[in-house]
């Protein structure tokens, strides 16, 4: 679901605003016994609301004054490790790819000097 500023109950129009996130912020389902299958439960049912950076930081949500609804859209969470294996990926692949360019361009030099040189060799020469 697309967050818009059209609440999906009332279809009134919603404020946008933000939840602070000090600690990680995280819906969980409740299990068959009406408790909810929070901490030590399916990890991989629960989903983040948003994470809490070294100084906070806040979540973007919506609210309706006139049904006291807020709306949270459920965006992938980025761990610092992944960002900088993304970042550090990124780096290789440019350098491999340099790499790459520059053992072209000396392939060309190469045969550009070989050729040079048999055009410069005296045909007569043994």
């Amino acid at each position: 679901m697309e967050i818009t500023s059209v609440c999906p109950y009332c279809g009134k129009e919603m404020r946008d605003g933000a939840i602070p996130v000090l600690r990680d912020i995280y819906w969980c389902p409740r299990g068959e016994d009406g408790m909810l299958k929070d901490g030590f439960g399916d990890e991989k049912e629960q989903v983040w609301l948003g994470r809490a950076g070294l100084f906070g930081g806040d979540t973007p949500a919506r609210y309706c004054e006139s049904c006291k609804a807020v709306i949270i859209p459920v965006s992938e969470i980025e761990w610092p490790l992944d960002k900088l294996d993304k970042k550090f990926t990124a780096w290789q692949e440019k350098i491999s790819a340099q790499r790459e360019e520059r053992k072209a361009q000396r392939e060309e030099e190469k045969r550009e000097e070989k050729s040079r040189k048999r055009r410069e060799k005296d045909p007569w020469e043994v």
